[in-house]
Order: C-alpha cells, then sequence, then structure tokens
C-alpha cells in the first residue's frame, strides 16, 4: 500500500550536474535507475515534468511524515493506549536503555573506558514509537518500535542501520512479566524501514514506499 503522504515528496527535479529533469529518487548518473525510478512514478501518476514544491531535504520531511502517519495509524488502532510518537529521541529516554545513562557518566569519566568501549551505544533512531505504561511503574517510556527513514539507501547506509539495531539488541533490558503485563510482548527490534528509493553503490533500484 503506497503511502499517504508519497506525493507530498516524489516527484521530478531538475539535475545539478546535468540540468536533466530525472526523479529526485533516483542516481542521476546511472540511466537504469533513471529509467526504474521513472516507470515508479508512471505507475503512481505523475506526470513526466518538473514537479513543483519538491522539499529540497526529503530525507528530513520523510521522517516527519512518517512520525506523523504512525502518530494518527496507532492512536487509530488502539485509542486506549498512550503513544509517544518522536523524532531524533535518544534511546536513554527509554525504559529498556535508562541504564545507559549511568554507562555513558562512566565513559566520560574514564579515557581508557572511552577507547575499550566508545560511545556507539547512544543511538537516535529517525523515529520512535513508545508507549507510556503507568500501570507498570516505569520511570520512562517503554519503547515498542525504532523506525529507520532512508530516502535512498547505500551499501554503508544499509550496514549502519545493521549496526544500530544490532546495538539496541544487545544493551536493551526488559522489564519484569509483572511489571508489565499485557505489553511485555511489545519490543524495542520492530524495525521498519521507509525507503521510496534504494541505491546499492551507484545504481539506484526504487522501491515504492
Amino acid at each position: 500500500m503506497t503511502s499517504p503522504f508519497t506525493h507530498q515528496l516524489l516527484g521530478w527535479k531538475k539535475a545539478d550536474k546535468t540540468g536533466r529533469v530525472v526523479p529526485n529518487f533516483a542516481d542521476s548518473d546511472n540511466e537504469q535507475s533513471i529509467a526504474l525510478a521513472g516507470a515508479m512514478l508512471d505507475h503512481l501518476g505523475f506526470n513526466r515534468a518538473l514537479t513543483e514544491g519538491l522539499p529540497p531535504k526529503p530525507g528530513t520531511v520523510l521522517e516527519h511524515r512518517v512520525r506523523d502517519d504512525l502518530s494518527s495509524s496507532l492512536q487509530n488502532l488502539a485509542p486506549s493506549r498512550a503513544w509517544r510518537l518522536d523524532r531524533k529521541a535518544i534511546v536513554t529516554s527509554f525504559a529498556q536503555y535508562s541504564h545507559l545513562r549511568r554507562v555513558d557518566d562512566l565513559v566520560k569519566q574514564s579515557q581508557e573506558l572511552r577507547v575499550a568501549i566508545g560511545r556507539d551505544y547512544l543511538i537516535r533512531p529517525d523515529v520512535t514509537v513508545g508507549l507510556e505504561l503507568p500501570a507498570a511503574r516505569m520511570h520512562a517510556p517503554f519503547l515498542h518500535a525504532a523506525v529507520s527513514c532512508k530516502w535512498t539507501i547505500r551499501s554503508d547506509r544499509v550496514q549502519n542501520i545493521r549496526h544500530e539495531f544490532i546495538q539496541m539488541i544487545r544493551h536493551r533490558r526488559g522489564a519484569p512479566a509483572a511489571s508489565c503485563g499485557s505489553h511485555r510482548r511489545a519490543d524495542a527490534q520492530s524495525h521498519r524501514r521507509y525507503r521510496p528509493g534504494h541505491r546499492g553503490g551507484r545504481r539506484g533500484l526504487p522501491h515504492s514506499i
């Protein structure tokens, strides 16, 4: 199913290097990428002409649209739950990762720990879905899902997504079943990628969001 905000983000733009009108998520140096992205826009009903009003930084706008769309959808699906949707929220603001604050305090104080451990555990997912669970007596929201939003994808970006979520799996601490009740199954590893364009190295392979 096409995302409701697709037409606010996709379209045809003028390439900076050549001045040629190309899809705004294609690799403008790759004919196959342009052809595939153009076919996708044809399928979505876009005219093959310069699209007015395209955001100059669609990746940032994508994050905002995904957050807003999820917020609206979750409220409709489960209005009784206290959903909390954020963008670029640090994982230590959620119950399963709050213990990392103390770890970070220790790392800041020790040069040896900074070298040995680093600080790549302080992850800020593009979009987070939190749940306020007053009955569970949690001091912070429960992280229900983390969403990675990539306007285009290259191999290095894919590796970064993988690395971040491996870190999240490694450092997560679950609350006791008696505390979380029926919400215990909500998991921080719930991970969806919104990606209107895909790039493998220099070759763009567009995908519908």
